[in-house]
């Protein structure tokens, strides 16, 4: 089986269409430099080794989870982290889209800072994404009562479409203390009429849905979920059977914005700290062979406050050292910021199927390179987020940022020269 590496992808790019737009006798419908810098191109140029760190971890956690090895193999952590705004985000969902063409890769991302943190448990967050993980191949068989969760639908029909001791070997996987195998042996054992009532129970416990104590005590379930320990390792235990089963072989986890447990008046200590406990937990599964992959992104720089990493390193050393891929993303050197120029023009004018030989996108770029180009070093070279990065070393976003106001500013000039 292909190893899932995804930097080789052709990227969509944004933008709006304007009737009005200067870009147009430009040869463009609007600026090809996107408003926010988590979306358009991906530029790799600078950072080669980041990339092949990270093709690396695929690949270690695509061995771990193949179905031809026997036994439990762990599966590692991944740290990402880089100065805020060098792209992490933009480079997060790079990865889950190129994961996306792998059917039995489905992936979740969450940023942090996004639905707010008030609640914030990492159970909830795994629950509520399990309806979205389904096996795209189709059912064995046609599902006449499906629950709400279509990957438990997929574990049990592929499950009891296999004789008694295949079965048996099928909830092997899952050790004595497993929440979920006294209520699958149940369901396997049921007629037909009762599994899906069953099943459907076992769904709605699994989600934290409102299972009544008669529907628990048939499923031989004594309480609801409601430990997020309990919770996450019910988790890992249903990802067991979906690898088992050959519904899929890996469920990324990528989680951004980690900083943001530190941050002042966002959540309190005690409920950052029952987040770093679960988040261990949950990596502790996949060490124990759970086929979890979990990637955690944070900023290194947040200004006089301490960082995430100091956090880690210093108050939760047992998660940090769990991290030992990390994966430093560095940012745009000078050498980068009109190669970063090109990367754009070009993928824009192949999406608007604008020719190499247009004449106008020539004289844009043209444009760009001599009125543009010493504008946005200087620009860049006084903005204090880049003094943060060493160097001769800038911000993504702020070198978009920068290319795109350049870039209003020319056309408008050139709609209007008066």
């Amino acid at each position: 089986m292909a190893e899932p590496r995804i930097f080789q992808l052709a990227d969509d790019t944004g933008g709006d269409s304007e009737s009005a737009s200067p870009f147009v006798a430009l040869g463009y419908r609007d600026n090809p430099f996107p408003h926010s810098g988590v979306s358009g191109p991906l530029y790799t140029a600078h950072m080669p080794e980041a990339l092949k760190q990270i093709n690396r971890w695929l690949g270690s956690v695509q061995q771990a989870t193949d179905s031809s090895q026997n036994g439990r193999q762990p599966v590692p952590p991944l740290a990402l982290r880089g100065a805020l705004g060098v792209g992490k985000t933009h480079l997060l969902q790079n990865i889950e889209g190129g994961l996306a063409q792998y059917s039995r890769f489905p992936v979740l991302r969450r940023n942090l800072a996004e639905g707010g943190m008030t609640k914030l448990l990492l159970a909830n967050l795994l629950l509520a994404a399990l309806p979205n993980i389904r096996q795209t191949a189709g059912h064995l068989v046609p599902i006449a009562a499906p629950s709400t969760v279509p990957l438990l639908d997929e574990i049990v029909e592929r499950s009891r479409s296999r004789g008694y001791a295949k079965r048996r070997d099928i909830l092997g996987v899952l050790d004595g203390a497993s929440q979920l195998k006294a209520p699958l042996q149940r369901i396997l054992e049921a007629d037909a009429a009762f599994e899906a009532d069953l099943r459907r129970w076992l769904a709605l416990w699994l989600t934290r849905g409102t299972t009544t104590p008669t529907q628990r005590g048939k499923l031989g379930l004594s309480a609801p979920l409601e430990g997020e320990g309990q919770a996450i390792r019910a988790i890992g235990d249903l990802m067991r059977l979906a690898r088992k089963l050959d519904l899929l072989q890996v469920w990324f986890v990528l989680i951004d914005q980690f900083e943001e447990l530190w941050r002042p008046q966002v959540i309190t200590e005690g409920r950052a700290a029952r987040f770093l406990t679960d988040v261990r937990a949950l990596i502790d599964d996949a060490l124990d062979g759970a086929p979890v992959a979990v990637l955690l992104a944070w900023n290194t720089k947040t200004g006089v406050e301490d960082t995430a990493e100091d956090e880690l390193a210093e108050r939760y050393r047992a998660l940090w050292q769990r991290l030992s891929v990390r994966v430093n993303l560095p940012g745009l050197r000078s050498s980068d910021l009109w190669l970063f120029v090109v990367h754009y023009l070009k993928s824009v004018a192949a999406s608007l199927g604008i020719p190499d030989s247009e004449s106008v996108q020539r004289r844009f770029t043209v444009l760009l390179h001599e009125r543009g180009l010493p504008l946005v070093k200087r620009q860049l070279a006084a903005d204090p987020i880049n003094a943060q990065l060493g160097p001769d070393h800038f911000a993504q976003r702020l070198v978009l940022q920068a290319w795109r106001e350049v870039a209003t500013s020319i056309a408008e000039r050139e709609r209007d020269p008066a």
